[in-house]
C-alpha cells in the first residue's frame, strides 16, 4: 500500500515566526532587526501625505525648543517652559483668574491606580511620548455666579514624536484616550462618589493631529440627565509651532478666560467629542481615581 503523503508547508512553523530579534515572513525571510524598523524611513524625510492632502497638516519640524535626549531633566523642563509661556497658561495662573485651580491629574490620582494606569505606565514621562504631565485647570464652582454652577476643564499637553499611526500623524486612538481622561476627571466633580465610568463616547475628527505640538482641550458639562448620568462635551486644538520667546512677549488676551485664546485661534481644531458618563450602581466598593 502506498504511504499517505504528509503536507509540509514552505513557511516556518508558527513558533519559528519570531526568532530572537528577527522576524520571518511566511515565505520570505526578513532579517531587518525589529529595533531598527523605524530606520527604513529616513529621519530627514518629511511625513507621508495622502494624495490631495494639504501640507499645513504636516509636522515637518518641531518647535524651536524641541528637547534633546542628552539629559533626563532637559526635555521635561523645555516642554514645561513651552507650555508656561502661553498667554492662556499665564492667564489661568494669574491672580486675575481666581476661579481656576491648577493640578496634575496623574500625580493626584489614587496611589492604587498609578502603578497600573495606562497613561502613567506607558506614556507619561517618556521623552518621545508625553515628556511631561498634562496640566489641568478646573473651575472652582464657589466663585461662579450661576445658581447651579457646572465645572469646566482646560487642559494642555505636549504630544511628542512616537505616538503616530500613519507616519507624521498622531494615532487616532490617542485623542479618544486623552478625551476620556479629561472627561472622567470632569465627571468626578459631578458624582458624589467621584466615580464615573464611560458609557458611550463619540468623536468627530476635524483635522489630522500631528506630533511635536502643544494641544489644548476644553471640556464642559453639557447636561445632567439624572443623578447617575451626565453628558460631557469638549474640543481638542493643536497649536501652531512657536517658541518660548515669541509667546512670552505676547500680552494675555483670552477674552476673560472663557473664550478661545489667540494661540488657539491661530492653531486648528483637531477633534470634538461628546460622552455619557455613568455612576455605577455598586459604587460603594470602588475606589475613585481622583479622591478629594
Amino acid at each position: 500500500m502506498r504511504p499517505i503523503g504528509v503536507y509540509r508547508p514552505k513557511w516556518p512553523r508558527p513558533r519559528q515566526l519570531f526568532s530572537g530579534n528577527y522576524y520571518y515572513g511566511l515565505q520570505l525571510q526578513y532579517s531587518q532587526p525589529l529595533s531598527t524598523a523605524s530606520r527604513l524611513v529616513p529621519r530627514s524625510q518629511g511625513p507621508l501625505l495622502y494624495p490631495g492632502s494639504r501640507a499645513r497638516y504636516a509636522s515637518t519640524a518641531m518647535p524651536s525648543t524641541q528637547p534633546t535626549t542628552t539629559s533626563s531633566n532637559q526635555p521635561q523642563q523645555s516642554i514645561e517652559d513651552l507650555i508656561s509661556s502661553l498667554p492662556l497658561t499665564r492667564y489661568l495662573r494669574s491672580s486675575t483668574s481666581p476661579k481656576y485651580t491648577e493640578f496634575r491629574p496623574y500625580r493626584t490620582m489614587h496611589s492604587s491606580a498609578q502603578s497600573t494606569h495606562l497613561v502613567t505606565t506607558s506614556l507619561l514621562s517618556h521623552p518621545t511620548k508625553l515628556p511631561t504631565d498634562p496640566i489641568f485647570f478646573l473651575t472652582s464652582p464657589s466663585t461662579q455666579p450661576q445658581p447651579q454652577p457646572q465645572p469646566q476643564i482646560i487642559a494642555t499637553a505636549y504630544l511628542s514624536t512616537h505616538l503616530t499611526g500613519h507616519a507624521g500623524y498622531i494615532h487616532g486612538g490617542l485623542p479618544f484616550l486623552l478625551f476620556d481622561d479629561v472627561f472622567a476627571r470632569l465627571a468626578a466633580e459631578i458624582f458624589p462618589s467621584r466615580v464615573g465610568m464611560t458609557a458611550t463616547m463619540g468623536l468627530d475628527f476635524r483635522a489630522p493631529a500631528v506630533p511635536g505640538r502643544v494641544y489644548v482641550w476644553r471640556a464642559f458639562i453639557e447636561k445632567r440627565e439624572s443623578e447617575r448620568k451626565v453628558w460631557v462635551r469638549g474640543e481638542m486644538r493643536c497649536l501652531r509651532e512657536f517658541g518660548v520667546g515669541e509667546m512670552s512677549a505676547r500680552d494675555v488676551d483670552v477674552a476673560g478666560g472663557d473664550g478661545v485664546s489667540v494661540e488657539e485661534r491661530e492653531g486648528m481644531l483637531v477633534a470634538e467629542a461628546r460622552a455619557l458618563f455613568v455612576e455605577p450602581r455598586k459604587v460603594e466598593g470602588m475606589v475613585p481615581l481622583y479622591p478629594k
